[in-house]
């Protein structure tokens, strides 16, 4: 899986990308055999920082977290954990996706010889009364 770590105004150091790295790594292990790419962004709001994940792991899934922390790591844990709940929730209920509706294929033909007749047998009532 390849995982981009970035921070906007933060500086992200080799100890936060490695705990980054081991983190999506452990847990898109857990619920997929195989996860594509995830983009880690931090941000600092005054005192605290955001963390937002965004994963894609195939077949047109995309996931996305946010979490708010102390300090980065604290921030990536509670994005982690909002990740892992989703996915969890996206296995349990199953991955085939929802069925779509189309419309039912109808296979109506028309005797009009026998409607004609009908008509004719029905006119020539009516014109004898």
């Amino acid at each position: 899986m390849h995982i981009t770590v970035a921070g906007k105004q933060v500086e992200t150091g080799e100890a936060l990308k490695t705990h980054v790295n081991d983190g999506l790594t452990a847990i898109t292990a857990k619920y997929f055999d195989h996860a594509l790419e995830a983009n880690v962004t931090f941000h600092k709001h005054r005192s605290q920082f955001s963390c937002d994940i965004n994963l894609k792991a195939g077949r047109g899934l995309m996931m996305r977290a946010e979490g708010e922390g102390a300090d980065a790591h604290r921030a990536f844990e509670v994005a982690a954990e909002h990740l892992g709940k989703r996915l969890r929730r996206y296995r349990r209920r199953g991955s085939a996706p929802l069925p779509t509706f189309t419309e039912p294929d109808l296979d109506i033909q028309f005797d009009f010889d026998r409607i004609l007749a009908e008509s004719a047998e029905h006119c020539l009532v009516m014109q004898s009364i």
